[in-house]
């Protein structure tokens, strides 16, 4: 791993970012109004200030993974069906840095947004948050999202046509780790399923304070990077034995 080559896709990244106009409208329209404040006067309804506090801080730690990874998962395809991920292949550590930096500047270009959103909805909701509160809730977020979207990539590279079952399985993921309500709600069958996604345990940390949920969310996180590791390994062996993917 070489920290400039990180830092130099990063930025690269942050350019191909900055031109799109189609992003910012995602990161300052969209992403809060669509994905927080139905949320937020669903929790208003029940006038339970503390209702409103988790059921905001859960759908903006969602929000910013959702948005994240449909925009690396986006950008990665683009590399894929291009001649660059064959030079990403054949020069030694340049496809883990660029991994790692095209990751990083995606999830912390929307740093800007969660930041934002967050004090938007937090403020209308007359909910005092502190600047540490809102840290800790991006540090839960940015740790699942960089895990999140390497893992998707890792699948993305040897699964074909893979988007329409990317994008169902967002939905379903957003139904399994209890984004609105706590999975105790669910049938046992369900919440084996639950407990095996690390997000639930963020999601469960946030509305119990409970060290076990944060510790098993950091573990698990740990797992699914290390399988991702292991998956593009493999792929990259698989390009330079076969020259193909698939």
């Amino acid at each position: 791993m070489d920290i400039k080559n990180i830092v130099n896709h990063m930025k690269i990244e942050w350019k191909l970012l900055l031109r799109e106009p189609w992003v910012w409208v995602k990161m300052f329209i969209i992403m809060p109004i669509n994905m927080f404040l139905p949320y937020y006067f669903m929790a208003r309804a029940f006038n339970n200030e503390g209702a409103v506090y988790k059921i905001t801080s859960t759908t903006l730690i969602w929000a910013y993974i959702y948005f994240t990874v449909f925009e690396s998962f986006l950008s990665k395809e683009k590399i894929i069906h291009s001649k660059k991920l064959e030079s990403l292949f054949m020069l030694p550590g340049a496809f883990f840095n660029w991994i790692i930096g095209q990751t990083l500047a995606i999830n912390l270009f929307y740093a800007t947004s969660f930041i934002f959103s967050g004090f938007l909805v937090f403020n209308l909701s007359n909910i005092k948050i502190t600047y540490i509160g809102i840290f800790i809730l991006f540090i839960i977020a940015l740790f699942t999202s960089l895990t999140f979207n390497i893992l998707i990539f890792s699948i993305q590279l040897i699964k074909r046509n893979f988007f329409h079952v990317f994008n169902i399985s967002m939905d379903w993921i957003h139904i399994l780790v209890g984004v609105l309500y706590p999975i105790t709600l669910f049938p046992f069958m369900i919440k084996i399923i639950s407990y095996l996604i690390p997000l639930t345990y963020a999601l469960q940390f946030i509305r119990y304070y409970s060290l076990s949920d944060l510790i098993i969310n950091i573990v698990l996180n740990f797992i699914y990077l290390l399988s991702s590791i292991i998956i593009l390994r493999r792929s990259i062996g698989k390009y330079k034995n076969s020259g193909e993917l698939y």
